[in-house]
């Protein structure tokens, strides 16, 4: 029997969780869901976490050394950088023309515009709590002091303590001058930027690592070089064993995501599902044309590739970046379309790819 392709087996936990996440609704087993089928997700999230940081210091530093002068550097690096400015502009510009056509948030109730203002409010006051999704408004006791005072922030605007600490924060970003960012690169410890995950950091480090070890002496170099080399095909052989089990996890997130959000009211998943299906809608439309219009032109404009033959070789990146939203999963995926596929140079491909 044909094995199910691993995007499909995606799709299909995608469903699962979705049906899963209406009976556990309607059949009230949220305590169940959220003590043991929304773990599972946050494992997923927490792996890819500990698996992206590593992958992207011995991916950059391993694409470095990998060159054969130490001037494409530079060429690749300025290439590189005009290529994602571009193609930045491009998708932020995309999803703003889209978003405000079809306004797929225009028709959501005001309660949940206001639980997903709390919930963003919460995200942003505690520095403990490392992603939104983290947050369960229907958790929470609604006589929690921070709470009403998010509420009472959403309700009124002209709060003045809210607004001096708005304007506070706004004039204290003017005052750190214009080369602010390019300091913020630089990390005082990279240890801390390693624990951190501040990825700019991190790749600063590994591209002057990088560019250090392939200027010291050859002998001295090729046992570091040799290192990193095995320990990058530990870290993307761990995305591998990861992708394995996906299905699974895509499936508890779905599930934990939904129920979390939901809680014990039907009504309120069926308007969670309507405003998410809309909202899909327009993500595929933006997808869409950045997949058949933009790159297109990307391509005709700047190879000589044929663009039918580019998107059937980077299709199964295109597929598990879909169906995963996860850039750590689909990272050796597409180091595997560019280089056994596109023909790229394994260098080019490792400097690139995970900057």
């Amino acid at each position: 029997m044909k094995r199910i392709e691993l995007h499909w087996q995606i799709i299909i936990g995608l469903v699962v969780g979705l049906i899963y996440a209406f009976l556990a609704v309607k059949f009230n087993w949220n305590d169940f869901t959220l003590d043991y089928i929304k773990p599972l997700g946050d494992i997923f999230i927490n792996i890819l976490k500990l698996i992206a940081v590593p992958l992207v210091l011995f991916s950059v530093i391993l694409g470095i050394v990998s060159l054969t002068d130490i001037k494409q550097l530079g060429r690749v690096g300025i290439k590189t950088l005009g290529l994602y400015l571009v193609t930045t502009l491009f998708a932020v510009s995309l999803g703003l023309l889209v978003v405000n056509v079809f306004k797929p948030g225009e028709r959501v109730s005001e309660e949940m515009r206001k639980e997903n203002r709390v919930a963003y409010e919460l995200w942003k006051q505690d520095n403990n709590i490392e992603s939104i999704d983290e947050i369960c408004i229907s958790c929470l006791d609604e006589n929690t002091n921070l709470v009403q005072k998010v509420r009472e922030k959403e309700g009124k605007k002209t709060n003045n303590s809210w607004v001096e600490d708005k304007l506070r924060k706004a004039g204290a970003q003017k005052e750190q001058g214009p080369l602010q960012p390019l300091v913020d690169i630089v990390p005082k410890n990279i240890f801390k930027a390693l624990t951190d995950m501040s990825m700019l950091q991190i790749i600063f480090f590994a591209v002057f690592f990088g560019i250090v070890l392939s200027s010291i002496d050859k002998d001295k170099a090729k046992p570091v070089i040799a290192l990193v080399d095995g320990l990058n095909e530990v870290f993307v052989k761990m995305v591998w064993t990861v992708m394995k089990a996906m299905p699974i996890f895509v499936f508890a997130l779905m599930a934990g995501q939904i129920v979390k959000a939901a809680g014990s009211d039907p009504d309120k998943f069926t308007e969670l599902i309507e405003f998410l299906g809309k909202y899909s809608v327009v993500v595929v439309i933006g997808l869409a044309i950045m997949i058949f219009v933009v790159y297109p032109i990307i391509v005709r404009l700047f190879t000589k590739i044929k663009y039918k033959f580019f998107f059937s070789s980077i299709k199964d990146a295109q597929i598990t970046a879909l169906t995963t939203s996860s850039s750590v999963a689909t990272l050796p995926v597409t180091l595997d379309c560019i280089e056994n596929k596109l023909k790229v140079s394994k260098s080019v491909s490792n400097f690139v790819l995970p900057i």
